[in-house]
């Protein structure tokens, strides 16, 4: 616990690149070791002494090397919500959590290859990234032979994605575009460049995010993809800031009644799901981000994003009667969201003269 207790460090307050429209970029390298059959080909036994092997080299380079058992729900959550590791492989307790003191970088061992870096900065910083997983690869490929074949690269299970083992992309919140109604022609462009692009819509469609990311299997050079992505972001960022101006000039009325709902469910709302618990930030993040609400920064919001299922599993935790007690219905999880919400969103409010 205290190895990762720097998970729940809040956000620095300062001025991330771009943050206002990206929330994080992360870049990562897939890397399988020379001479061991791919992960989905080996047996459980196999696939468990590499994971031993790994995480012994890892481990003397002085990364944070941990078995998931040993870690509490609460260290677990902050691995999903910070978007290092997935929730499956968080709930497979022989699995390793290995960082490195910076935490800004994580090891996946067992899964797509057989050991991927992946780092994961705030903001628009996918050359930060890229630095931090090519300086662990290098330090890991002292100790390790990579397989890796001079026509095709580093090679992977699906013969076809073997190259680079490049992957890389960042979390775009872009809700003014979708406002607006020029999303489908912004994204067209951005697929049409040769970039992946997953997008969710809100319920109500004042919110929206996009993962934007390099397509699998690049062969380029890691640095010419690294940079022709971060020019991506900058141009969907001038797409977004853009339109952002245009509808506080043409529509605030729409504008403030979207972020208005927004407020009025963090603030009144009973029972909360965590897919509308991400409607009302985003829509709050907006409502900052377009100057419309403050009190609180986009820093903090985003804390109480991230930590929102942690306070939300704690309060339902600590409302369990003793045993022996007198038995009550159970309260869902739900209501206890919608109160942590109501706690951590109340400084916000609208901006005077609004």
């Amino acid at each position: 616990m205290n190895s990762l207790a720097s998970l729940f460090e809040p956000f620095i307050e300062t001025d991330y690149s771009l943050f206002d429209t990206i929330l994080f970029s992360y870049a990562g390298l897939y890397r399988n070791v020379k001479g061991c059959h791919f992960t989905h080909k080996a047996s459980d036994l196999q696939n468990a002494c590499l994971a031993d092997l790994l995480a012994a080299r890892a481990e003397s380079l002085g990364y944070i090397v941990t078995k998931l058992s040993g870690l509490d729900a609460d260290v677990k959550t902050a691995l999903v919500e910070k978007s290092f590791y997935k929730k499956h492989f968080v709930l497979n307790d022989s699995n390793y959590a290995v960082f490195s003191p910076k935490d800004s970088l994580c090891m996946v061992f067992n899964e797509e290859a057989h050991v991927s870096f992946r780092a994961v900065l705030p903001g628009l910083n996918l050359l930060g990234a890229w630095d931090r997983v090519n300086e662990t690869d290098n330090a890991m490929a002292k100790q390790l032979d990579w397989a890796f074949d001079p026509e095709l690269g580093y090679l992977q299970a699906d013969l076809a994605l073997s190259g680079s083992g490049l992957y890389a992309g960042f979390r775009a919140h872009t809700p003014a575009l979708i406002m607006s109604g020029l999303a489908d022609s912004a994204f067209k462009r951005i697929i049409e460049a040769g970039f992946m692009v997953n997008g969710r819509y809100s319920a109500h469609g004042n919110t929206s995010l996009f993962d934007i990311g390099l397509p699998p299997g690049s062969r380029e050079a890691e640095e010419d993809s690294i940079q022709k992505l971060e020019e991506i972001a900058r141009l969907l960022h001038e797409y977004e800031k853009s339109s952002r101006e245009q509808l506080m000039k043409r529509s605030q009325l729409d504008v403030l009644d979207s972020i208005g709902r927004a407020l009025g469910r963090a603030n009144c709302a009973r029972l909360v799901s965590r897919d509308e618990a991400t409607e009302i930030i985003l829509g709050l993040r907006f409502g900052i981000v377009a100057g419309v609400l403050e009190g609180l920064s986009l820093g903090r919001i985003s804390d109480i994003w991230q930590q929102l299922e942690i306070k939300t599993h704690k309060a339902a935790k600590n409302s369990m009667p003793e045993t022996g007690t007198e038995q009550h219905a159970a309260v869902p999880e739900s209501c206890f969201r919608a109160r942590v919400l109501a706690k951590e969103l109340s400084a916000l409010h609208f901006r005077k003269g609004l």
